[in-house]
């Protein structure tokens, strides 16, 4: 029951955090994708199922919130879910350099596997590269660098729940 308590409080505390509190707190349109790092931090501790499923939820509920190809954004964080799920055992989750690299990697993952999709599915062609831009680049080296914050926050949570 303590899981299931504790799951319906992150959903609810990263929705609010990342759909309606993201636009007014960011930085010139830069602010960290948060559910990435939730998803990421699920797989390393939890395993491959909590990821994938929480992977899907988040993203389905990112799709409902935005005007993008319905289902790009459910399938790319299910498909984190699975690999961040599927390394827990042959990485150390509390260490920094480990988070940093599995986020970054998760994120760079994100971003090809959205724009391909976006490239394949719209005619707008400039999806293509967009995560090379200057504020795509920017906004993954943010979220990589928000990512011990937020798995210090995570293990603070769990350890009290």
């Amino acid at each position: 029951m303590k899981n299931v308590i504790f799951y319906i409080i992150l959903y609810i505390g990263l929705c609010l955090l990342q759909f309606f509190f993201g636009k007014y707190i960011n930085i010139y349109g830069i602010f960290p994708n948060f559910i990435l790092i939730v998803i990421v931090y699920l797989g390393l501790s939890k395993g491959i199922i909590d990821a994938e499923l929480t992977g899907f939820l988040f993203g389905l509920t990112w799709d409902v919130f935005s005007s993008e190809v319905f289902g790009v954004t459910a399938v790319m964080f299910t498909v984190i879910g699975y690999f961040a799920g599927r390394i827990h055992r042959n990485f150390n989750r509390e260490k920094v350099f480990t988070q940093f690299v599995i986020v970054f990697f998760a994120s760079i993952i994100y971003c090809l596997g959205a724009n391909l999709f976006y490239f394949i599915f719209t005619d707008n062609r400039n999806y293509a590269v967009s995560f090379i831009a200057k504020p795509g680049f920017v906004n993954i080296i943010v979220t990589v660098f928000a990512a011990p914050v937020v798995f210090y926050i995570l293990d603070r949570i769990r350890r009290y729940a």
